[in-house]
Protein backbone atom coordinates (compact mmCIF):
# COMPACT_ATOMS: atom_id res chain seq x y z
CA UNK A 1 0.00 0.00 0.00
CA UNK A 2 1.36 3.42 -0.93
CA UNK A 3 0.66 6.83 0.57
CA UNK A 4 1.41 9.75 -1.73
CA UNK A 5 1.82 13.40 -0.83
CA UNK A 6 -0.51 15.04 -3.35
CA UNK A 7 1.30 18.37 -3.04
CA UNK A 8 4.73 16.98 -3.97
CA UNK A 9 3.93 13.70 -5.73
CA UNK A 10 6.41 11.94 -3.42
CA UNK A 11 5.74 8.78 -1.45
CA UNK A 12 5.11 9.42 2.24
CA UNK A 13 5.30 5.71 3.03
CA UNK A 14 4.99 2.28 1.41
CA UNK A 15 4.13 -0.99 3.14
CA UNK A 16 3.30 -4.53 2.03
CA UNK A 17 -0.39 -5.19 2.56
CA UNK A 18 -1.11 -8.70 3.77
CA UNK A 19 1.05 -11.75 4.11
CA UNK A 20 1.34 -15.18 2.51
CA UNK A 21 2.65 -17.26 5.42
CA UNK A 22 3.51 -20.16 3.08
CA UNK A 23 5.91 -17.94 1.11
CA UNK A 24 7.28 -15.80 3.92
CA UNK A 25 10.74 -16.81 5.06
CA UNK A 26 11.31 -16.81 8.81
CA UNK A 27 12.37 -13.39 10.11
CA UNK A 28 11.51 -11.53 6.88
CA UNK A 29 8.91 -8.78 6.39
CA UNK A 30 5.37 -9.62 5.24
CA UNK A 31 5.16 -10.72 1.61
CA UNK A 32 2.26 -8.51 0.59
CA UNK A 33 -0.84 -9.78 -1.22
CA UNK A 34 -3.16 -8.57 -3.95
CA UNK A 35 -5.87 -6.39 -2.39
CA UNK A 36 -9.39 -6.51 -3.80
CA UNK A 37 -10.75 -3.39 -2.18
CA UNK A 38 -9.73 0.18 -1.57
CA UNK A 39 -8.91 1.98 1.66
CA UNK A 40 -11.21 4.14 3.76
CA UNK A 41 -9.68 7.02 5.72
CA UNK A 42 -11.31 8.52 8.80
CA UNK A 43 -11.15 12.19 9.77
CA UNK A 44 -9.05 11.10 12.76
CA UNK A 45 -6.32 9.74 10.47
CA UNK A 46 -7.03 5.99 10.49
CA UNK A 47 -6.74 4.03 7.25
CA UNK A 48 -8.92 0.91 7.15
CA UNK A 49 -8.46 -1.66 4.41
CA UNK A 50 -9.29 -5.31 3.83
CA UNK A 51 -9.76 -7.64 0.88
CA UNK A 52 -6.57 -9.71 0.73
CA UNK A 53 -6.55 -13.52 0.72
CA UNK A 54 -5.28 -13.65 4.32
CA UNK A 55 -8.74 -12.51 5.50
CA UNK A 56 -7.50 -9.55 7.57
CA UNK A 57 -9.00 -6.16 8.31
CA UNK A 58 -6.30 -3.62 9.16
CA UNK A 59 -6.17 -0.14 10.65
CA UNK A 60 -3.07 1.95 9.88
CA UNK A 61 -1.90 5.39 10.97
CA UNK A 62 -2.34 7.71 7.97
CA UNK A 63 0.76 9.74 8.88
CA UNK A 64 3.32 6.94 8.85
CA UNK A 65 1.68 3.65 7.78
CA UNK A 66 2.17 2.04 11.18
CA UNK A 67 -0.14 -0.92 11.79
CA UNK A 68 -2.43 -0.02 14.71
CA UNK A 69 -4.89 -2.91 14.71
CA UNK A 70 -5.82 -6.03 12.78
CA UNK A 71 -8.35 -8.82 12.99
CA UNK A 72 -8.83 -12.04 11.05
CA UNK A 73 -12.24 -12.25 9.38
CA UNK A 74 -14.17 -15.48 8.68
CA UNK A 75 -13.51 -14.99 4.93
CA UNK A 76 -11.98 -12.36 2.63
CA UNK A 77 -13.74 -9.07 2.01
CA UNK A 78 -14.26 -7.95 -1.61
CA UNK A 79 -15.79 -4.52 -1.06
CA UNK A 80 -14.51 -1.28 0.39
CA UNK A 81 -14.73 -0.78 4.14
CA UNK A 82 -17.18 1.97 5.09
CA UNK A 83 -18.00 4.05 8.13
CA UNK A 84 -21.09 5.51 9.72
CA UNK A 85 -21.99 7.28 12.95
CA UNK A 86 -24.93 6.76 15.33
CA UNK A 87 -25.48 8.95 18.41
CA UNK A 88 -21.90 10.22 18.29
CA UNK A 89 -20.33 6.73 18.04
CA UNK A 90 -18.39 5.80 14.88
CA UNK A 91 -18.57 2.33 13.34
CA UNK A 92 -16.64 0.53 10.60
CA UNK A 93 -18.63 -1.95 8.50
CA UNK A 94 -17.74 -4.40 5.76
CA UNK A 95 -19.24 -7.22 3.77
CA UNK A 96 -17.49 -10.58 4.23
CA UNK A 97 -17.66 -13.36 1.63
CA UNK A 98 -19.47 -16.60 2.29
CA UNK A 99 -17.90 -19.67 3.81
CA UNK A 100 -18.90 -23.33 3.82
CA UNK A 101 -20.59 -22.80 7.20
CA UNK A 102 -22.21 -19.51 6.12
CA UNK A 103 -22.56 -19.54 2.30
CA UNK A 104 -24.36 -16.20 2.07
CA UNK A 105 -21.61 -14.27 3.87
CA UNK A 106 -22.19 -11.58 6.44
CA UNK A 107 -21.92 -7.94 7.35
CA UNK A 108 -19.44 -7.24 10.14
CA UNK A 109 -19.41 -4.03 12.17
CA UNK A 110 -16.75 -2.75 14.56
CA UNK A 111 -17.15 0.20 16.95
CA UNK A 112 -14.30 2.69 17.21
CA UNK A 113 -13.22 3.60 20.74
Amino acid sequence: MNALNLSTGEYEWQIPLGNDEKRQEKGTPPTGLLGRSGPMVTTGGLVFISGAADKKLWAFDKKNGKLLWEITLPAPNNANVNSYMVKGKQYIALSVNGTEANPSGSIMVFALP
